[in-house]
């Protein structure tokens, strides 16, 4: 996943308390949201920016229709 070629997506601000979680992380408020996650299995660990984008499904019915919905991960 590149953020940069997402018409949609956009970094996560370390003032959004619903997705920034790991506020400890922000070397200020208005900075974009990082995170850090440390595995247990051969020391590895994962870490970054918070971003926000929007996933296209369509529903599996005999209607079909767009269900875009916005989520968050890093």
């Amino acid at each position: 996943y590149d953020p940069d070629k997402s018409s949609t997506s956009n970094k996560v601000s370390c003032n959004n308390n619903t997705f920034c979680r790991q506020r400890q992380q922000c070397p200020s408020a208005g900075s974009t949201c990082r995170y850090q996650i440390d595995y247990l299995s051969n020391d590895t660990s994962s870490r970054g920016f918070v971003v926000e984008d929007v996933l296209h499904l369509i529903t599996d019915d005999v209607q079909t229709k767009d269900a875009d919905t916005r989520i968050a991960f890093g």
